[in-house]
């Protein structure tokens, strides 16, 4: 009976069971990470800054001409 005992324990194994549910909670980490959001910011502010220059550029040439 006790030989009974130790199979059901050794069978279940909860350690390979965790893992597996880890794994995509590691994976889904790495997607709403807050680096990836911060660089697109400063992209977006640097792309926003650099285009208005050249729109006011043009308007100003034409105001001249």
């Amino acid at each position: 009976m006790s030989v009974s005992v130790v199979s059901r324990i050794a069978t279940p194994h909860p350690l390979p069971e965790p893992r597996q549910v880890v794994k995509p909670a590691v994976v889904a980490r790495p997607q709403p990470a807050p680096a990836p959001p911060r660089a697109p910011v400063d992209t977006l502010t640097i792309s926003a800054t650099a285009a208005p220059r050249g729109p006011v550029n043009s308007d100003s040439s034409v105001d001249g001409l």
